[in-house]
């Protein structure tokens, strides 16, 4: 009970202390204010003061399952530049496209990525054709396979 004692005494000691350093020498009178004229009147800035602004904790206790059901911002995707290959093959034949089977012909593929693309169309007994195809965005390529038989010895 006395640290607790001699804490109170020493706090409010520092107290008093602080509140007659603040007051200093200022003369607590008040006197009239004293006389203006007009020409001294003059509209003097005065310099902004900072207002500090509590941090928005509404979101930081949130449910768990609240957090859930917002849908997380999504970056901007870049344009995807897309245009139609349509290939057929006579006799008709199997189409791969850059290494991956991508049906029988007649074949037209949608949405296929801009660019160049390697394609092979084959056939049992029939030589394999291969071509590579520049598909341009937003326009449909035609390729026509004439496949070859392969000679019998």
């Amino acid at each position: 009970m006395a640290p607790a004692i001699v804490g109170l005494m020493i706090g409010l000691g520092l107290g008093i202390f602080g509140w007659m350093f603040r007051a200093g020498d200022a003369d607590s009178t008040i006197a009239a204010p004293a006389a203006v004229s007009a020409q001294a009147l003059v509209a003097v800035p005065t310099p902004a003061t900072a207002v500090p602004v509590a941090p928005d904790t509404s979101k930081l206790f949130e449910s768990p399952k609240a957090l859930d059901t917002r849908k997380a911002p999504q970056a901007p995707q870049a344009p995807r530049y897309v245009g139609t290959l349509s290939i057929d093959a006579e006799p008709g034949g199997e189409v791969f496209v850059n290494r991956q089977s991508a049906g029988h012909t007649p074949l037209r593929l949608t949405s296929l990525r801009a660019g160049s693309h390697l394609i092979w169309v084959e056939r049992d007994g029939y030589r394999r054709f291969t071509r590579v195809v520049q598909v341009p965005a937003d326009r449909v390529t035609r390729l026509f396979a004439d496949l070859e038989p392969i000679a019998a010895r």
